[in-house]
């Protein structure tokens, strides 16, 4: 008898393990791939969401290769914040809104100066957004980004996540995840960078940054003042850059970074903090149109000299910037601050008033290692 309530028990709990009880079925799913978010007329947000049609995606194994049409659509719809406009997006479709593999999220910069706080709180508490998308801050509309037709890729999505991962790879832009940005945004030590771009028709302009106190936009570095503060904040190399040696000759060159060290120095005097930071680029010349008269020394000791000083007028000016017009600690030298200086830290009010007043000093070491080959 114990025996057959046994094997009772034990079928009972096979039957229970067996099966998807919780089943959802990826058909009946409509995936979003990208979002957008307008202004609209009334203070609330133009919610946009990009939809691929996984059947006019060449390669698509439906249709053996693509069914000629459009590879995706653009629907959107109004709400007060940015989840209501996703759920009146619902309402208008058949399947249920999956926004779990949505990777990128453009936010008009009308948008981002306003304040961003609602729209971070539901991206924050809505747990299907991952924290490794991409968020992006567009001059002029949102939608635009959801809808601009790059040549060399079906699904606009796919386009700029390539365009992203290939800067970031190369030292010009830095990572920028959504995880990053809410870190940030919960800090008292530094503020927020999103990336800044510009949209047509068939073309992205990825090459800027827009700059955010707390959650609040307020203003944009270009793409040269954005290379000191990768030096400074994410120790990359940053881009290939043209000198100018001898202008006046038409002289210039162009350097290519191969290795950067950089060197932060803190202090506090006179009742504000000090930085001293020294930028150590070693790199070599991949293009020149001097005419060949110098001897190699000289023009190795004048290309060194020349980028010491492009170099650091860049960071006078972007730090300047930040300084001064927004007051914005992008550069994270306040969490350096804090973690060396932490019984001053404890007296602080408002870093970014003080960041405003800090004594930061930057200076470059420039080592040409390479010139290049010379026609004789």
């Amino acid at each position: 008898m114990r025996r057959l309530l046994l094997l009772i028990a034990l079928l009972g709990l096979v039957g229970l393990s067996t099966g998807c009880w919780d089943q959802r079925d990826i058909e009946k799913r409509t995936f979003v791939s990208a979002i957008g978010v307008d202004k609209g007329e009334d203070d609330d947000y133009v919610v946009s969401i990009q939809v691929p049609i996984p059947n006019q995606i060449a390669g698509s194994a439906s249709t053996g290769g693509g069914g000629g049409g459009e590879a995706y659509r653009v629907f959107s719809s109004i709400g007060d914040t940015l989840l209501e406009g996703l759920g009146n997006l619902q309402k208008r479709t058949n399947q249920i809104v999956f926004v779990g593999h949505t990777r990128i999220i453009a936010i008009s910069e009308d948008v981002a100066r306003e304040d961003m706080a609602s729209i971070i709180d539901g991206l924050r508490r809505e747990s299907t957004f991952r924290r490794q998308l991409w968020p992006i801050v567009v001059q002029g509309q949102a939608r635009e980004l959801l809808m601009f037709n790059p040549r060399l890729e079906q699904l606009p999505t796919l386009f700029l996540m390539d365009q992203i991962r290939t800067i970031s790879q190369l030292g010009i832009l830095p990572k920028l995840p959504l995880g990053d940005i809410y870190i940030a945004m919960s800090k008292t030590t530094e503020d927020p960078l999103m990336y800044y771009v510009q949209a047509n028709e068939e073309d992205v302009r990825l090459d800027k940054l827009a700059v955010f106190n707390n959650t609040r936009m307020v203003g944009h570095l270009d793409s040269e003042e954005v290379i000191p503060l990768v030096h400074i904040r994410d120790r990359r190399r940053g881009p290939d850059v043209t000198i100018p040696v001898e202008p006046e000759k038409n002289v210039f060159v162009t350097f290519h970074p191969n290795r950067i060290g950089t060197r932060i120095q803190t202090g506090y005097e006179n009742g504000k903090p000090s930085f001293r930071i020294r930028i150590r680029l070693d790199g070599r010349i991949i293009e020149s149109t001097h005419k060949g008269e110098e001897k190699p020394e000289h023009l190795i000791r004048q290309v060194e000299q020349a980028a010491k000083k492009y170099y650091e007028t860049l960071a006078k000016k972007t730090i300047d910037k930040l300084q001064h017009e927004f007051k914005a600690d992008v550069l994270r030298l306040g969490t350096k601050f804090r973690n060396r200086h932490p019984d001053v830290w404890r007296t602080v009010d408002d870093w970014q008033e003080m960041f405003a007043r800090a004594d930061i000093d930057v200076t470059y070491d420039v080592r040409i290692r390479q010139t290049g080959l010379e026609r004789r």
